[in-house]
C-alpha cells in the first residue's frame, strides 16, 4: 500500500479515535450548549465573524468526519446566531463537509491516474 495512502487512513482513525477516547461527544448535548449559552452569546456579541468561523470549521469537522452531534449543532447554530444566519451558517458548512468525501479522494488520486495513464 501507498505510504501516503496508510498514511491518509491513520489520520482519519486517530481523529475519529482521538473523539471517541477523549469523550468529546459532551460536548455535542442540549444541556451542555444551554448551559453555555450566555458565554457564547457574550462571546458572539465581541466576536461575531470569529465565532461564526470557529463554528463552521467544527461543523464542517463534525459532519466531514461522519461523528455523532452534527443535529445538535445544527440546533446550536439557530439557538446561537438566530434562525436566518444559522441556516446560512449550517447550510454552506454542511455543504462544504459534503464535498471532502468527493473532492479530496479525487484530487489525490488525480495524480496516481497521471502517472498510469502516462505509462500506457
Amino acid at each position: 500500500m501507498n505510504p501516503r495512502k496508510l498514511l491518509l487512513i491513520l489520520a482519519f482513525a486517530l481523529l475519529v479515535g482521538a473523539f471517541f477516547a477523549l469523550d468529546l461527544g459532551r460536548f455535542f448535548s442540549l444541556d451542555y450548549v444551554k448551559s453555555q449559552q450566555a458565554a457564547i452569546d457574550a462571546y458572539r456579541v465581541t466576536q461575531p465573524a470569529l465565532t461564526a468561523g470557529i463554528f463552521f470549521a467544527i461543523y464542517v469537522a463534525v459532519t466531514g468526519l461522519s461523528l455523532p452531534g452534527a443535529a445538535i449543532m445544527t440546533l446550536a447554530a439557530g439557538a446561537i446566531f438566530g434562525v436566518l444566519w444559522g441556516t446560512v451558517i449550517v447550510s454552506f458548512a454542511s455543504t462544504s463537509a459534503r464535498l471532502w468525501p468527493f473532492w479530496f479522494p479525487a484530487s489525490y488520486c488525480a495524480t496516481g491516474c497521471r502517472g498510469d495513464l502516462a505509462t500506457n
